[in-house]
């Protein structure tokens, strides 16, 4: 069970970045599912307090980065 606060804003970037990965799995498979690894990486150090909410939403930014030029 997690104690970390998801507030609206990132579960909604979060499912947002899950369907853009799903998108690019069209194209690039392979490079999908890296992307969904990392995304549920950075999610679950999120949730144990590894990292904190600007970490989460660099990695966020980083990983929305990946998926536009793997759907490209």
């Amino acid at each position: 069970m997690t104690t970390t606060t998801w507030t609206r804003e990132l579960i909604l970037r979060r499912r947002h970045l899950h369907a853009a990965i799903d998108h690019a799995a069209e194209k690039a498979p392979g490079e999908a599912a890296r992307l969904r690894l990392d995304l549920y990486t950075i999610t679950h150090d999120f949730d144990v307090h590894s990292v904190d909410r600007s970490e989460l939403e660099t990695g966020f930014d980083i990983i929305e980065h990946d998926v536009a030029r793997a759907a490209a």
